[in-house]
């Protein structure tokens, strides 16, 4: 929690962080340090637990409605995702039971299904926000030749736009 605040910053660049007083390089180290020997006790005191790391800050985010992840509230969801992946695993088949990394192997996997077909679909139904600018379709030089333009000294080439109906002058090379 300690670098909550220069992780936030990092996204901005590292010159305008350090211009903010974060020194990036150090605190990417730093950082990258901790998480490893987070993920090492945390490894090796439970066991490999699948998706969490990934689907805990997305549903996170998604319950917010921030654009950031929220750290806390990430990891609150975490310990919740493996609260919940816990008790399913010891209460579905009752007299025996299950390791919690394949409840959560199995709720990941059907998330991050999920989370696919969502985006998928939001991607294939968005409009774009500004509609194209429809360009105005060229002729044939000698399409023009029933439409009259005015007359003209010296050599010219002519082509019509359908959208004027226009002849357009232009010098012949």
């Amino acid at each position: 929690m300690l670098l909550a605040g220069p992780l936030a910053q990092l996204p901005l660049g590292d010159e305008a962080a350090a211009g903010i007083g974060v020194r990036p390089m150090r605190s990417r180290i730093l950082l990258v340090v901790i998480a490893v020997a987070l993920m090492a006790v945390a490894t090796a005191s439970t066991g490999p637990i699948p998706f969490i790391a990934l689907a805990a800050p997305h549903l996170m985010r998604r319950l917010t409605r921030t654009s950031g992840v929220p750290l806390a509230g990430a990891a609150l969801m975490g310990g919740v995702l493996v609260l919940v992946s816990d008790l399913v695993a010891r209460r579905l088949f009752a007299p025996t039971e299950l390791a919690v990394g394949i409840v959560t192997g199995a709720l990941g996997g059907a998330y991050l299904v999920w989370l696919l077909i969502v985006e998928r679909k939001r991607l294939w139904t968005r409009t774009p926000r500004y509609p194209p600018v429809p360009r105005p379709r060229r002729r044939p030089p000698g399409d023009c030749a029933a439409k009259p333009c005015a007359p003209a000294t010296g050599p010219v080439t002519r082509s019509c736009t359908v959208s004027t109906s226009r002849c357009s002058r232009g010098s012949s090379p």
